[in-house]
């Protein structure tokens, strides 16, 4: 499913009605972007790493959820040194039906978030987990379990999963909260790209879009209900592009240059595109 099939159905029109409430509220009014938006810039003065009190809260209903519409997992990356929440992931491997790697967090919905005041039922939007999706050649697939060890140590391999973990600890680190619709950039002006194998260099949370619309939400045994948010990639072009006209003219962008939730470190960028699009529209009256 296309980012345009995604707004059909009303996942990122929904994020925008929510964006409209709670930009209001959560950001600092001191500084705004000229499209609208609050910006937060996290400054961290902590001393150290804070241990979690808990780990692995809802990992096996996260899993055995998961595994009811993307198949059985290929395993679990256990993370071994924690800072203020334990961050496993999940892995999904490609499948007859699905040629794409997924990885989901658990462990960010250990605790609640931030939110801000003026969103109700606030217990709705306290919890959450992030997903990332890989082409199915992004690591090789050796029977139906973890890509091998040294796959994740190939250059340009990695990355997607330690910004998704580093996104997933964000709130936590900073007592703050995130959700659909929000983006995040690199540090640096214009942002330094996440890794030397791209030019990507931040990131928007938008609904899954490969998966059923009934299944983006978990309410677990205790109660706490959990929302899944995928982890999409842009380009400084396109993060100038949204903080400069809004999150809908980019998702308008996204949408008309066809990409999924997919990570392609090459893709070309939707703002490009777009006007690439406009200029044959001029000269071509008959393309689309």
């Amino acid at each position: 499913m296309s980012v345009a099939a995604a707004i059909r159905k009303g996942a990122v029109a929904a994020a925008l009605t929510l964006l409209a409430t709670c930009w209001s509220h959560a950001m600092d009014r001191s500084e705004k972007s000229p499209g609208g938006d609050r910006i937060t810039r996290h400054a961290d003065e902590r001393d150290g790493l804070h241990a979690p009190s808990d780990a692995a809260v809802h990992l096996e209903e996260i899993e055995t959820f998961l595994e009811g519409f993307l198949g059985p997992s290929a395993g679990v990356l256990h993370e071994i040194v924690s800072d203020e929440v334990h961050l496993d992931v999940i892995v999904f491997g490609p499948t007859a039906d699905r040629d794409t790697w997924t990885f989901v967090t658990s462990g960010m919905s250990d605790r609640a978030m931030n939110v801000p005041d003026g969103l109700e039922p606030p217990e709705a939007y306290q919890y959450a987990e992030l997903v990332i999706t890989l082409p199915g050649d992004w690591f090789p697939r050796v029977g139906e379990g973890l890509p091998p060890d040294e796959a994740f140590a190939q250059p340009g391999k990695y990355w997607p999963i330690r910004v998704l973990k580093q996104l997933a600890r964000l709130p936590h680190l900073y007592d703050s909260w995130i959700w659909l619709g929000h983006t995040f950039a690199e540090e640096g002006t214009p942002p330094e790209p996440y890794d030397p194998t791209t030019k990507l260099a931040g990131a928007l949370l938008i609904s899954p879009l490969g998966w059923p619309p009934d299944r983006t939400t978990l309410v677990t045994a205790d109660g706490t209900q959990i929302e899944f948010m995928a982890v999409f990639p842009l380009y400084p072009d396109e993060l100038d592009y949204k903080l400069n006209k809004g999150l809908k003219p980019l998702v308008d962008a996204l949408s008309g240059a066809g990409v999924d939730d997919t990570v392609r470190p090459d893709r070309p960028s939707s703002i490009i595109n777009k006007g690439l699009r406009g200029l044959l529209r001029k000269v071509l009256p008959w393309s689309s």
